[in-house]
C-alpha cells in the first residue's frame, strides 16, 4: 500500500477526493500520475519504516521523512507515552496518568479473561473425555488425565500471582489437545 503525504503531512493511504483551488474537489485520484499528484500537493510514496518494539518514528514534515528514535530498553509502552517535540526534533517519555493505566489493564484482564474462559471450557470437554470414556478415543501419548488437570489448575490460577494484565504467560496445552478437540481422535469440541 502507497502512502502519500499531503501538504506535508504525515504520509496516509490516498484519498478518493481532495479540494482543490476554487473550491472544487478532484477524483479519483488513484489515477493521477506522480507528477499529477505533485502539483495537487501530495509527496511519495512513502513506505512505514520497520521498528523494533524499542523504537519510536514520528513523520518530520520540513524534510519529508520519518524520524526514528530508539527508545529505552526499560520503557514500558501501556504506563509511558512518548511525546515528539518538532521544534528540537527530541521526543520525551512521560508516565501516562493512573487512570489510564488502569483502564487499560481493565481492558487487558476483559480480553485475557475471555480466552482463559474459552481455553478452560475446551481443557474441561477434554478432562470429561478422558473420565468419562477412559480416553478410548485418546491414545495413552495423546492426552494424559493428568496433565489435563494440572493444565487446567494453571488456567485457573492464571492471574493469582500478577496485578499486570500485559505480563500474564498462559500455560502450555498439555499433549495434543488441540487435535483431540478438532476431533482427530474421535472426540469433537465445538463453540
Amino acid at each position: 500500500m502507497s502512502l502519500y503525504s499531503y501538504k506535508g503531512a504525515e504520509p496516509a493511504k490516498l484519498q478518493n477526493s481532495v479540494y482543490v483551488e476554487g473550491g472544487l474537489i478532484r477524483t479519483n485520484l488513484y489515477s493521477l500520475d506522480a507528477e499529477q499528484l505533485e502539483e495537487l500537493g501530495f509527496t511519495g510514496p512513502y513506505a512505514l519504516p520497520g521498528l523494533s518494539e524499542f523504537q519510536y518514528s514520528t513523520w518530520d514534515s520540513e524534510s519529508f521523512s520519518y524520524i526514528i528514535f530508539d527508545l529505552p530498553s526499560d520503557y514500558v509502552w501501556y504506563r509511558e507515552k512518548v511525546v515528539y517535540d518538532p521544534q528540537t526534533k527530541t521526543i520525551d517519555i512521560v508516565p501516562i496518568p493512573e487512570q489510564e493505566v488502569q483502564e487499560r489493564f481493565a481492558l487487558k484482564f476483559k480480553e485475557l479473561k475471555a480466552k482463559r474462559k474459552e481455553l478452560f471450557t475446551q481443557a474441561d470437554f477434554a478432562v470429561s473425555l478422558t473420565a468419562e470414556f477412559l480416553c478410548d478415543i485418546c491414545e495413552p501419548e495423546v492426552l494424559q488425565y493428568e496433565e489435563l488437570i494440572k493444565y487446567k489448575n494453571e488456567l485457573r490460577d492464571l492471574f493469582e500471582n500478577t496485578d499486570d494484565p500485559f505480563q500474564v504467560k498462559f500455560p502450555i496445552p498439555p499433549g495434543k489437545l488441540d487435535r483431540v478437540l478438532k476431533g482427530q481422535y474421535g472426540a469433537i469440541f465445538t463453540d
